[in-house]
């Protein structure tokens, strides 16, 4: 199956408000006496913090990469492997950090929508890579932006926020399976073909039954 191409999602508000952020990726120094296979869940996490304050929510298989490229190394080992997983873990059991399935980020990080466009590190351009958190992110944002929006509408309007030229079958599927999840969640819900958020759908059903008036007798 090829790439698949779409109309453009049309708003019916001002879309100029909705801008995804640039991804940065973090910057840092390996520090010195140390190498990162032979260090302490502590001592990783020390290590660890600084990135994922900057560039979460990040997969872990990322995060190894960024230490790999710290140290200059040229492959990735499975003691670095379990080092940085040794680091993440405790940063998640001290309350420092959160996950959601193989991704790791901050409170404060919910909800941000980043451009990949022009991201240095070209991980985080894979669509296996996309945080989930990051992908409900952008389609909540688009739903509010556009006061509703088709299903099918919605990959490639995804992709175009996140910096993706193209929608391929492969980040089709990751789009739709978090709008099922959105609606599993309870956040949003389809009226008239259109995906909404369910405050919206009930206050639109509140307005209808008030319009009707009370009954007459």
């Amino acid at each position: 199956m090829g790439i698949i191409r779409e109309q453009p999602l049309e708003y019916r508000s001002d879309p100029t408000n909705l801008v995804a952020e640039s991804y940065v990726t973090a910057d840092g120094v390996a520090p010195a006496g140390r190498e990162p296979q032979e260090m302490s869940g502590a001592e990783m996490a020390e290590v660890l913090a600084p990135i994922l304050a900057v560039e979460g929510p990040i997969h872990q298989e990322e995060l190894v990469v960024r230490i790999k490229d710290r140290w200059g190394f040229q492959r990735v080992g499975t003691r670095l492997q379990e080092s940085v997983l040794r680091g993440l873990r405790l940063l998640v059991e001290t309350n420092r950090c959160q996950q959601d399935e193989q991704f790791f980020y901050l409170p404060e990080q919910i909800g941000r929508v980043r451009n990949r466009e022009n991201a240095s590190a070209p991980g985080v351009r894979k669509p296996d890579l996309l945080p989930p958190l990051e992908v409900r992110a952008a389609l909540l944002a688009l739903i509010d932006s556009a006061h509703g929006a088709g299903r099918r509408e919605l990959p490639t309007a995804v992709a175009r926020l996140l910096g993706f030229r193209t929608t391929t079958p492969q980040f089709r599927t990751l789009v739709e399976r978090q709008i099922q999840a959105l609606e599993e969640l309870g956040q949003i819900g389809e009226a008239n073909g259109l995906l909404q958020r369910m405050v919206e759908l009930r206050e639109a059903k509140t307005e209808t039954c008030g319009a009707s008036g009370p009954p007459t007798g």
